[in-house]
Formats: C-alpha cells, structure tokens, sequence
C-alpha cells in the first residue's frame, strides 16, 4: 500500500462555517444557507451562489455526473465531514491532505468581491478560524493547516497571514497570477510585503489552477476541454512567475501550483530559458542572471494525479519538487479506487523515486511528518 500525501483536495464548507463565527447582527449578510425549490443554496450580502458542492462527485458512478450537488445529501459525507474524510482516506492510503477552499473560490477570491470590505475581511477571518480551529483539529495528524487571505490589500493579506501563522497554519492559498482579475501583477513590488511574510515563515504558496481566472461562462463550451486544458494555464502562471521579480527578490519562496500536472514542464522552461536570454536586457529585471528554469527548480513544486507521459520526464526536471494529489471529493479524484490507480502508475518506477513522489517530497515541503496508524497496510 502506497503512503499518499496528497497536495490537492477540496473542502466542502459545512452550513455554520460563517454564522458561527460571528455577531448576531451579521449573520444573514455572512455566507449562509437557504432553501429554495428543493435546493439549498449559499446566500450572502448582495449575492448567492446555486452549487453547494462545485464538482463533489467523489463516491459516485461516473454515470451519474453532470449535475452539480444541489443539497448536502447529494454528497457523501466526507465531503462536508472531516470525521468521515479521515475514514474515506485511510481505506485509501491517504496520510496527509492539503485542501483548498470551496465557496470562496479556490484562492479566497469570492470575498474580493463583496462591496463591504469590513465585511470581507470577516469572512476571510472566519473561514481560517474554522479550519484552524474546527477542521484541522479532527485529524491533526492528517490535515495540514492552509490558510487564505484578503485578495484586495497586500498589506491585510501579509497581517492576515501572520496572524494564522501564529495559530497554526503552515501554508498560504494563494493566487497563481492576480492580474488576470485585474489586481497588481507579480510584475510589481506591490505583493512584497504578502511573500516576505510566508519566506521568513517559510512557508508555501499554494496556487491552484483556475483560482485566479477571469470570470468566464461555460455557455456554448465543453467543461471537459476547460479542465483537459488547465494545463496551458498552469504553463502561462508558472512561466509568468519565473520571469517576474518575486523569486528574485525572496530567493527561498517556496511556490506550489496544485492540479495544473507535470507534463508539460520541461517544455515551458526551455522556450522560457529562450526567450529570457533574447529579451532580458530590456526588462530591467534584478538578478537577471538567474534563468527561469533555475527558478523552477528552486522555488517551485508541481503535483500530478494520474500521467504517466508526464512522469517520463521527471529527470528534465527535478524529482524532489514533484508531488501527487488526490482531487477529493472531485471528478478527477481516483477515490475510492487510489491505490490501484498509483499501482499502475509508478509500475517500473524506483522504490525510492516512489517515495519521494508519493508523500517525502511533500513532507519535507510542507514540514508536516506523515503518520502512519499500526493498522494500515504498508
């Protein structure tokens, strides 16, 4: 049996999330639940939102995929659960899990919108207060502590991350490029103080593919070609990231990009490296000796799920900051068949490459040790 530290999962928010954590008077303008029409939906200050659970289909046949989770009972418990998350993951090999969030979007975003930012500000607090305090707390063993942080202010962004640093939390859920929702790039200092924070913490970055694209509508398009295609975002993010001035500027950042796989790495850093040499001169970036794929290799970690085309590769790039991920509770999740899936995965892979990709690399990373009950069978 495989030893899995996954890197990528999904939390499923319960309904108290937000009411329980603060005063009465705010309680229908916080995210909250109502029932309509035999759904139940997300309701909030000036806006709801339909999907209970986005894409939370672990458990179920893929014949029956297709329509979103339209109350808590579509979902199976370890969803929303995280008593029931820590059985589902034992029976498959899962040690450790890093997760990101659900209703606020995968990088904390949604709360970037809200007119009141007072209000705002609540909402993300009150979210990183219930995974530190309620979450986190059921498997403390199994549940690394991740954290998300107001998207509209550095400066908040940097205190908000140091006060859950404080309490526990060992990794940031980050925006993987802010200027596609029209926020200061990483072509700027304006982050500065945000990524000063988490390397002097050193903690990571995690930056989920999708958690910072323009808001689009699916109409006339197949969601199975958005997803298939993540990859080319996670290229465009990463390769952004390398030539900006943030890893020059705080050498030991460590910079994780979750769900957008590893197939197409070494690809996008040679033509990076190309055009870095051609065009670095008139970009007046600091420490311009410093080639993007040098970046890669030293302040980046790529996760994959399920490519052997991909793992092939893993030589031109750097096995040690290669990680795997799991996906649950959505459609690309392997459960609850995980270990059949890595079985035939890393057949003919060295044992000790398997350790590495499997949970090493991510413990070392993330510093969170992985436990292993007397019972499993490893």
């Amino acid at each position: 049996m495989f030893k899995l530290f996954s890197v990528d999962d999904h939390v499923i928010e319960h309904a108290n999330v937000w009411v329980d954590r603060v005063a009465a008077a705010d309680k229908e303008r916080v995210p909250h639940v109502v029932e309509e029409d035999g759904r139940q939906i997300w309701a909030w200050e000036g806006g709801r939102e339909m999907t209970m659970g986005l894409n939370a289909v672990a458990g179920k046949p893929r014949e029956l995929w297709g329509a979103e989770p339209a109350r808590f009972e579509d979902m199976i418990p370890g969803c929303y659960d995280p008593a029931e998350r820590k059985k589902d993951f034992l029976s498959n090999g899962i040690y450790a899990s890093v997760a990101f969030p659900t209703l606020p979007g995968f990088a904390g975003r949604k709360f970037g919108l809200f007119e009141d930012k007072d209000l705002a500000l609540t909402c993300v607090r009150a979210w990183n207060d219930w995974m530190l305090e309620e979450w986190c707390p059921t498997a403390p063993e199994m549940y690394v502590p991740m954290t998300i942080a107001p998207v509209w202010d550095a400066k908040l962004a940097a205190e908000e991350t140091a006060r859950c640093i404080e309490k526990g939390s060992k990794a940031l859920c980050w925006m993987e490029d802010p200027a596609n929702i029209d926020l200061p790039g990483y072509h700027t200092d304006y982050w500065y103080p945000l990524f000063e924070v988490c390397q002097d913490a050193d903690i990571p970055v995690c930056m989920h593919i999708g958690g910072a694209l323009p808001q689009a509508t699916l109409a006339g398009k197949v969601p199975m070609v958005e997803i298939a295609a993540a990859f080319a975002h996670a290229g465009r993010s990463s390769v952004n990231m390398m030539v900006s001035p943030i890893p020059r500027k705080f050498p030991n950042i460590k910079l994780v990009w979750s769900e957008g796989g590893i197939g197409w790495i070494t690809a996008a850093i040679e033509r990076a490296d190309r055009q870095w040499e051609r065009h670095q001169y008139w970009t007046h970036v600091e420490n311009a000796d410093v080639l993007p794929s040098e970046v890669a290799r030293r302040n980046m970690w790529f996760c994959m799920i399920e490519e052997p085309i991909g793992l092939k590769y893993r030589y031109d790039f750097e096995v040690d900051h290669i990680l795997c991920e799991s996906d649950y509770p959505h459609a690309d999740t392997p459960f609850p068949n995980t270990q059949a899936m890595f079985k035939a995965l890393f057949d003919g892979v060295p044992e000790d490459e398997v350790e590495k990709l499997t949970h090493t690399n991510a413990e070392s990373l993330f510093k969170f040790p992985l436990t292993v009950p007397d019972t499993a069978g490893v």
